[in-house]
């Protein structure tokens, strides 16, 4: 059902035809009696209550509220129809926005969601100046979507944007999340805390990193056995994600089908990492490389809602996923499936992998570059991986006593 949203103005609202194209309105409205309760559809992020902007909007509007119209950058909306009119002596206007529900989702804020959120946050308090004004562009009568995301895209924002945000207003992500709507965890749990753009609120992806749709890819990079094939000279270790390009994302979304698999070993690491923590004589101080415990905000959140009370880095799991592409074909098939190998070749990679991360924790070394760029930690785990993948191919897998390699 479409909804309307009436908003009191200064004066009468009157449209300039901008080519035939749309209707453009540019309005100011009393702050005392802005609706607050507007759709941001359109807005390539979802305001956030406790960002600074946020916070400098309700000061103005207690300290200063008469300078607030030429403080602030105002409201930017798409509407499907705008009627003007006046009611007891009030000018106002009426302005129609069509749901997501019913297929649109170019109608509401596009931009100066941030200003309603600290209007928003006036209001609860009390706070309707009525020597306070905002200013208000309007679009209206066009039914074109990619008119409404252009428009969020171009203009020009209080802080900048993020390419995740950008790639996602543009349609970018469409194909991924169908597909990732589609698949589950190994324990059959959905993938519904995954970040697509900035402050998504539900998800909290701008606080837990890893619920970023970024890290989801970081998990996905790793397992390209194609593009990073140990067994051939000079290919490099994937240590690092390219630049979501069109073709980056094409990528992506052939390796999407290992994502459960790509999770399972993030998920069996700190799994792993929480036991050992647990179990360590020191309290408040964590033994490993790219791992911070004891304080508020030293929590980590996966895609799948999991969370943990430590903080990690968010390279943490990458050379252990990276190490399992010895174990993929150049069709990204398992060589045997994946339920029967990921937890022998894990207790090996595992045994490994916690003295490094204990060595370099010792000596200082708790960055992620020290991680990232440890060219010996990573050939260590795939001649590990190597070595079983030989066993395996020799029938003879010795998943208890795995012999003791002369490691680079």
């Amino acid at each position: 059902m479409p909804k309307i949203f009436t908003i009191p103005l200064v004066e009468q609202a009157s449209p300039t035809k901008m080519l035939g194209q749309y209707d453009y309105y540019s309005l100011v409205a009393p702050v005392a009696t802005m609706p607050t309760d507007l759709p941001s559809y359109p807005n390539i992020r979802e305001p956030n209550p406790k960002a600074d902007v946020c916070k400098d909007i309700v000061y103005t509007l207690i300290t200063a509220p008469e300078k607030f119209l030429q403080y602030n950058g105002g409201i930017v909306i798409t509407a499907k129809s705008v009627r003007a009119y006046k009611e007891k002596g009030q000018h106002k206007i009426d302005i129609e926005i069509l749901e997501p529900s019913e297929g649109y989702d170019c109608y509401g804020i596009c931009n100066g969601a941030h200003t309603l959120k600290g209007i928003e946050l006036a209001h609860n308090r009390g706070v309707k100046p009525q020597i306070a004004f905002v200013s208000i562009t309007i679009y209206s009568n066009f039914n074109d979507i990619d008119t409404a995301k252009e428009i969020a895209l171009k203009i020009n924002t209080v802080t900048p944007i993020d390419k995740r945000s950008k790639i996602n207003a543009a349609g970018g992500f469409d194909e991924i999340k169908s597909i990732i709507n589609n698949l589950k965890t190994h324990e059959g749990k959905s993938f519904n805390h995954i970040a697509y753009y900035q402050n998504q609120g539900e998800v909290e992806g701008d606080k837990y990193r890893h619920c970023s749709i970024n890290h989801t890819f970081k998990l996905l990079n790793p397992l390209d056995y194609v593009k990073y094939n140990y067994n051939i000279p000079g290919k490099p270790h994937p240590k690092s994600l390219p630049t979501l390009t069109n073709k980056e994302l094409k990528r992506m979304e052939k390796l999407m089908p290992l994502l459960a698999d790509a999770f399972w070993i993030e998920k069996r690491l700190f799994d792993e990492i929480n036991k050992s923590l647990k179990n360590q004589q020191t309290n408040g101080t964590s033994s490993f490389a790219g791992i911070n415990i004891g304080r508020k905000n030293d929590i980590t959140k996966l895609i799948d809602g999991s969370i943990y009370g430590f903080k990690a880095i968010e390279a943490l799991s990458t050379p252990i996923i990276a190490t399992y592409r010895i174990m993929l074909q150049g069709n990204y098939e398992w060589i045997i499936p994946f339920k029967e190998l990921r937890e022998p070749l894990f207790i090996i990679l595992w045994r490994r992998y916690q003295k490094e991360l204990k060595e370099l924790k010792i000596a200082g070394n708790t960055s992620s570059a020290a991680i990232q760029r440890n060219d010996k930690l990573w050939n260590n785990l795939c001649e590990l991986a190597i070595n079983y993948k030989t066993q395996l191919i020799e029938g003879t897998p010795n998943l208890v006593n795995v012999p003791q390699l002369v490691l680079r």
